[in-house]
């Protein structure tokens, strides 16, 4: 069972980060940032807001144990 929760949010993780680097990646070529009107870019940066806080939410899920040294 844990090993299907840690499958599962692994997935979901890798599934955000490569949503949010094609964001990045379409918004850093020269040719295709110039040629975004103001509603699309709005819309990249709506998906890439979205997409990090998706990637906040599953980081706050990973439990790690505590060290009996702190």
């Amino acid at each position: 069972m844990q090993n299907n929760k840690a499958l599962q949010l692994k997935n979901e993780l890798d599934k955000n980060i490569y949503q949010a680097e094609a964001a990045i990646n379409a918004l850093c070529i020269e040719d295709h940032f110039e040629a975004m009107d103001k509603d699309t870019l709005a819309g990249m940066l709506w998906v890439l807001s979205e997409n990090i806080e998706k990637i906040k939410r599953s980081v706050r899920t990973i439990s790690v144990p505590k060290s009996p040294l702190y």
